[in-house]
């Protein structure tokens, strides 16, 4: 009996634990699929990357072109 209890705590709290485990995670959006090559979506990439450039010096023209890239 004592044992049938055991096993059914154990299997009750693997479910319990199962339902803790977060959501997996997904990747970030670049604005989808652009028929056009000259006019691509702008999307949350392109949105960091774009005001990644706010951050970089005028002077260090390596590190703005690596970015624009």
């Amino acid at each position: 009996m004592r044992r049938c209890i055991a096993v059914l705590l154990v299997v009750f709290l693997s479910g319990c634990m199962v339902f803790q485990l977060p959501p997996p995670g997904r990747a970030w959006s670049n604005g989808g699929f652009s028929s056009d090559p000259n006019n691509p979506d702008y999307g949350t990439h392109d949105f960091l990357a774009h005001h990644a450039l706010d951050y970089v010096p005028d002077d260090d023209m390596t590190q703005r072109r690596i970015v624009q890239e």
